[in-house]
């Protein structure tokens, strides 16, 4: 089965099946690929026996005409049974594997992503974020929270066959496990503008050591930063506006707020202090 896999994927020229839904997934695209060529094939040779056989007599009165075969309802409906068994199997397997993207099993990481014009912008349960690169553990289930900031978007990564769209205003959510460390490409699937083509990415997948690494040491590059005046300013001599923004940094409540009134995954936080809202 794994030597026809890989004929068919070569012969489809899909990309590497890198996530534990990937395989499923080429075997339904298979099964589908496969017996409409094979339907189309037979039908053209059908088409052409019959323009053979059934062609208009020489002569200039013709011979008697050949009959031509009569089709029985019987048969006509064995066909029409068979077609349509056929779409409401390849409907069930695509129902289930869409319902197994969509639930998420237990313990998953979950990291939420943020699309905008034109980039992926990844935050951590640690508070830390990313910029167009995602950083996931190898081998275990990892759930994307998405969202957009200004149009739809679409989550695309072709080597994980997962896709899903990012909507302004909305949460959507799907899930996938790598299956070994490596780096895969992620595109926009949705036009977003005039830099559609530009809003790519990549997933930097890591084994569980490098991963733990990279939680420790990248904390600080990652972390957002302190206004330059604020940093120079000591615990004790810090203002209650400057020790709220230290919190606000350090626990990454700035991935869905803004300081500056302009519209992200929560509200602004300009003039709520003090202000009353119905």
């Amino acid at each position: 089965m794994e030597y026809i896999n890989q004929i068919m994927r070569r012969i489809l020229m899909l990309p590497p099946q890198a996530s534990s839904v990937a395989k499923q997934i080429d075997w339904l695209h298979y099964a589908v690929i496969s017996a409409t060529m094979f339907g189309a094939a037979a039908i053209a040779l059908v088409a052409i026996v019959f323009c053979v056989r059934y062609r208009h007599p020489a002569g200039p009165f013709g011979a008697r005409r050949r009959q031509a075969p009569t089709p029985t309802l019987r048969a006509e409906l064995l066909v029409i049974g068979a077609l349509f068994g056929l779409f409401v199997a390849w409907w069930a397997v695509g129902f289930w594997q869409y319902v197994k993207i969509a639930s998420p099993p237990a313990n998953t990481y979950d990291v939420y992503v943020s699309g905008k014009q034109w980039m992926w912008k990844f935050a951590y349960p640690d508070g830390s974020h990313t910029v167009d690169t995602l950083y996931v553990p190898a081998g275990k289930p990892v759930r994307l929270i998405l969202t957009s900031r200004d149009v739809i978007h679409s989550f695309f990564v072709p080597d994980f066959r997962v896709k899903h769209d990012a909507v302004p205003g909305r949460y959507t959510s799907v899930w996938f496990s790598a299956d070994a460390p490596g780096t895969h490409r992620i595109f926009c699937a949705e036009y977003c503008g005039t830099w559609h083509s530009r809003m790519m990415g990549q997933v930097a997948v890591l084994s569980d050591r490098d991963f733990e690494r990279w939680l420790r040491e990248g904390e600080r590059e990652r972390s957002y930063p302190l206004d330059p005046d604020l940093a120079e300013v000591s615990e004790s001599e810090a203002s209650l506006v400057q020790q709220g923004e230290r919190v606000a940094t350090k626990y990454g409540c700035l991935r869905c707020h803004s300081v500056d009134g302009s519209p992200h995954i929560g509200p602004t936080w300009v003039g709520l202090y003090q202000s009353q809202v119905p």
